[in-house]
């Protein structure tokens, strides 16, 4: 029996990648801020990320849009009371 396998991988957003918008990143308990979260604004994915990296190195946890931080009606510090770090 023969499997075919897919042709192309699913994409990761329905966004486009270079939109600016406000990126939100967590850290964990392990790092330096626990539970505490940074704002990124105006930037794409992957310049927030840079930046992320260059500020923080691989300190960090998760990183959201505008959208998903603020998904179920309320923003994810304040359902797990996170501060931010400015």
């Amino acid at each position: 029996m023969s499997v075919s396998k897919p042709t192309s991988a699913p994409p990761v957003s329905s966004r486009p990648v270079e939109e600016r918008e406000t990126w939100y990143f967590t850290f964990g308990q392990a790092h330096a801020f626990p539970n505490g979260y940074f704002v990124v604004r105006d930037a794409t994915y992957a310049e927030a990320r840079e930046r992320m990296f260059a500020t923080f190195g691989r300190e960090w946890a998760f990183q959201y849009n505008d959208a998903d931080w603020h998904k179920h009606g309320v923003s994810i510090a304040e359902k797990w009371n996170l501060r931010e770090i400015t």
